[in-house]
């Protein structure tokens, strides 16, 4: 696969969100980090949706729609702006947090994006219109573009002296809703589709099957910011909206299993821990799935609203991880991007993918404890020490890669 480079980039950032992760864990231990509790978020939760996600996605994206993309000194040049403003947002969210040089790096990654988009939805254009991965694709460029809005909305509702109202929190939660759930998750179905089709593998009645995936899948995106909302405990119709189409995404996700076995049983031949990790995403997002359509009743809200460090946190980490990151990391080890071939690269994987477990774990554990009225015995010391697994786990992997042959 082409474009190593810029991926091996894209993933040691992802070590160092591993690294700001642990920081805000330890000052929960009550050790000083250095930096404030809510400067290291914003760094931790930016870099970590642009500045490996986002970038990841774009490679795996240009793998498959445009091999030859290493070539396009347009995509260069973008990766080159986008990884300036990920460097300075990871400088300067820790240092100020939302300030002037911070939201400055935030404006320029959404004009990088803008420029990428525009570019790919010109590439994608020119491939039939028909296909399921152009149809996913699209809608993740759409969403992308919407998901943009809340970042230019926060300007001024911050400037009027609104930081702290509903409206600022619902811009943000319409920022991350449309980015994860409508552009990365429309990303990801795109990747599945193309290799799919590319390789032949589509059932019979593929593409009627197909578009049902779509169909439901995309819908549900805009309504389901409705669950986003619920905190702020709006009318009764809201939280219906919300149910019904997180229903609708349960059924799409239903119509794309035989897709999904199709998929596992392809990758089961070409590398083993592809084939795991991916088995693992459809675990995953799965209960992503039954979590959204819980927390359209409002008897869960009003306990969840009171658990957000806990079950919240684990849920965004169950996404943010155990789908999205699992998947990327599983995908190119498909592609040829990664290899797993080394001891180093495997015991990177496994520390990686047991810390996960354990930061889950700790996560919904102490939330249920907290709700039967417990907790778990030093829960802070024990969740940080697991989540020292992350950076680990995640740097071995990154050396073997970074080694010859790894």
């Amino acid at each position: 696969m082409k474009n190593q480079s810029w991926l091996k980039v894209a993933f040691f950032q992802f070590i160092l969100i591993a690294i700001i992760g642990l920081m805000i864990r330890l000052i929960f231990t009550g050790q000083d980090v250095g930096f404030k509790y809510k400067n290291l978020v914003h760094a931790h939760s930016h870099v970590g949706f642009l500045g490996w996600v986002s970038m990841a996605i774009y490679v795996g994206l240009l793998a498959q729609f445009k091999p030859d993309s290493r070539e396009d000194k347009a995509y260069q040049r973008i990766f080159i702006l986008t990884e300036i403003s990920i460097v300075g947002m990871l400088i300067s969210f820790p240092i100020q947090g939302y300030a002037l040089y911070s939201i400055s790096f935030s404006t320029l990654f959404l004009v990088a994006s803008y420029w990428f988009v525009a570019k790919f939805y010109k590439l994608i254009q020119t491939k039939s219109s028909a296909r399921i991965s152009v149809k996913f694709a699209k809608a993740g460029l759409f969403y992308l573009v919407l998901s943009s809005l809340g970042p230019w909305g926060l300007g001024p509702v911050m400037a009027t002296g609104h930081g702290k109202d509903n409206i600022y929190f619902l811009i943000i939660f319409f920022y991350l809703h449309f980015l994860y759930n409508g552009a990365i998750m429309m990303a990801l179905f795109a990747m599945i589709f193309k290799y799919l089709e590319d390789k032949g593998l589509a059932p019979k009645k593929g593409t009627d099957k197909g578009y049902k995936v779509f169909m439901l899948t995309n819908l549900a995106v805009i309504p389901t910011y409705a669950l986003s909302t619920l905190w702020a405990h709006p009318s009764t119709w809201v939280y219906w909206v919300g149910g019904v189409f997180a229903v609708a995404q349960l059924v799409g996700f239903w119509y794309f299993i035989p897709f999904g076995k199709i998929l596992l049983g392809a990758v089961r031949k070409q590398n083993e821990w592809a084939h795991r990790l991916i088995s693992l995403v459809a675990g995953a997002f799965g209960l992503k799935l039954i979590f959204q359509l819980f927390s359209a009743f409002p008897f869960f809200v009003e306990d969840i609203h009171t658990l957000k460090s806990t079950v919240v946190m684990g849920y965004l980490h169950l996404v943010t991880l155990g789908v999205i990151s699992f998947f990327l990391i599983g995908w190119f080890l498909l592609l040829g991007g990664f290899s797993s071939r080394t001891i180093l690269a495997k015991v990177g994987l496994w520390l990686f993918v047991i810390g996960v477990f354990l930061t889950e774990f700790y996560l919904f554990g102490e939330g249920l404890n907290l709700w039967l009225g417990g907790s778990i015995q030093n829960y802070a010391v024990q969740l940080a020490w697991v989540s020292g697994l992350l950076p680990v786990g995640l740097s071995l992997f990154w050396l073997a890669q970074v080694r010859k042959g790894g």
